[in-house]
């Protein structure tokens, strides 16, 4: 894991690949078959590393490329504050 990850809203064109799937899809199809209204959309968080990409995104898994293995000794863990966002 890279050791800086910047947190913003996702942009047009941003793709992300969660866990579990076959391939990257856009952010965009990913929160419509989410169904998030055009608000939510608006300010959905995202993670992106410098090289790597989107790393995470709010409510979807993390890429397998990512995810810390069983033991590891450090982590990224990212909480969302109620009322915050």
């Amino acid at each position: 894991m890279p050791k800086e990850v910047l947190i913003r809203n996702w942009r047009a064109g941003d793709r992300y690949w969660p866990a579990h799937t076959a391939a990257a899809k856009k952010v965009k199809e990913l929160l419509t078959e989410r169904h998030a209204t055009g608000a939510e959309k608006k300010l959905w968080p995202v993670a992106v590393a410098a090289g790597c990409g989107l790393v995470w995104m709010r409510g979807f898994a993390v890429p397998a490329a990512f995810r810390a293995p069983a033991g590891a000794a450090k982590a990224i863990w990212i909480r969302e504050i109620a009322g915050m966002m």
